[in-house]
């Protein structure tokens, strides 16, 4: 959460208004993306937040129609009928809806799929905008996929970006004024909380991998990934 948020909300306790719920989108942690990619960001996400104090505000926003995560949180379900390529569509509907019933102090998307209007602030963290960066007729059913996510970024309150690329790509592809960057110079610290099994990096930056001593000595292991000629 943005410097300033954490601030408003610190002086809302101390003046007996404490929020109440905080809201996540916890469906990345269903299904195959939960060990890997935003899976893993909503992982430490979660633990970043109970290690500050703020575990008996969290609650998770899952998928009705898939297995509920193990994290000993208040859980809320979404009910789908769709699963598929224009899912971002209902989500823009459904999500909608529930925010309205659960009524948080805060939702926080962890991908793309925000909500069309919210009754609360939205917090939503970008991981990148590829599909439409490199374009291209072989991203076009990401594209697709992603169109309303992409469309209602720029609603939300806030957008964390995840570097210095996706916070431009936010700006330029995105029309998103207002972008929030971590403060670290690399991801040394938040790698050294997850300690992933394997840590990948481009192979043009194999000389140097933030987090690799912390990963190999917790039995971890490091791969550089080889550049694609056709994403350059």
């Amino acid at each position: 959460m943005p410097e300033r948020v954490l601030e408003q909300w610190e002086e809302r306790r101390q003046a007996g208004s404490e929020p109440k719920l905080v809201l996540l989108d916890g469906r990345p942690l269903q299904g195959p993306d939960a060990r890997r990619g935003v899976g893993t960001y909503v992982r430490g996400l979660l633990q970043g937040l109970e290690e500050i104090g703020w575990g008996s505000r969290l609650a998770l926003l899952v998928d009705a129609g898939l297995p509920v995560p193990k994290t000993g949180l208040r859980t809320y379900p979404l009910r789908k009928r769709y699963r598929g390529r224009l899912s971002n569509f209902e989500d823009a509907l459904a999500l909608r809806f529930a925010l309205e019933q659960i009524r948080p102090a805060v939702y926080h998307a962890t991908s793309l799929s925000l909500p069309g209007r919210a009754p609360c602030p939205v917090v939503a963290t970008l991981h990148d905008l590829i599909p439409w960066a490199y374009g291209g007729r072989a991203l076009l059913g990401e594209r697709i996929r992603y169109w309303a996510g992409k469309r209602l970024l720029r609603n939300a309150d806030r957008v964390l970006a995840v570097s210095e690329a996706s916070a431009a790509d936010a700006r330029r592809l995105a029309a998103v004024d207002a972008v929030t960057l971590f403060d670290e110079d690399t991801p040394r610290e938040l790698i050294s909380v997850l300690l992933p099994d394997v840590l990948v990096k481009g192979a043009d930056w194999n000389h140097f991998i933030a987090g690799r001593e912390e990963v190999e000595a917790a039995g971890g292991t490091e791969r550089g990934l080889a550049i694609n000629p056709t994403l350059q």
